[in-house]
């Protein structure tokens, strides 16, 4: 893998690749650090949201009480 972040000064941008990727198939993706970093904590969150929606307790209105945790 290749990774290669820059500060374009134009439309053209050159990026040298090894050897061994010539006559392959590439995938190049162009986006800014803060749209990667935007997404990827939308997304992040939102998988963190989902795995745990089905044990989420709901604590609001929870009251502890000392003495009868005292008194087992």
């Amino acid at each position: 893998m290749v990774r290669r972040i820059i500060k374009a000064s134009s439309n053209d941008v050159y990026i040298e690749i090894p050897d061994d990727y010539i006559g392959k198939t590439l995938e190049v993706l162009a986006f800014t650090l803060e749209e990667a970093t935007n997404s990827f904590k939308g997304n992040y969150m939102d998988a963190i949201n989902e795995l745990y929606d089905d044990i989420r307790v709901d604590f609001n209105n929870f009251i502890f009480d000392r003495d009868e945790a005292n008194s087992r």
